[in-house]
């Protein structure tokens, strides 16, 4: 699908979240993609690990983690 909207419209820029469980696997795939992300409260509740994340800044520093093991930057909402 990623390709037929590269081709397709080869200008736009996609950005790639998922919500509640999905959040941290579609994140890390657009990482890995080079591609567009976020994430914040109204993606997800839960830091990687399951728990309760206590608010967006704690979400953003949980993506800043993953981006110091070698994952592409990510941008955040």
């Amino acid at each position: 699908m990623l390709q037929v909207v590269r081709e397709s419209a080869p200008e736009s820029v996609p950005l790639l979240h998922g919500e509640e469980r999905s959040a941290w696997p579609v994140l890390r795939i657009a990482r890995e993609q080079h591609l567009d992300t976020r994430i914040g409260l109204e993606d997800t509740l839960v830091l990687p690990d399951g728990t309760s994340a206590a608010g967006n800044s704690q979400l953003v520093a949980s993506v800043l983690r993953i981006s110091a093991a070698g994952a592409p930057s990510a941008t955040s909402d």
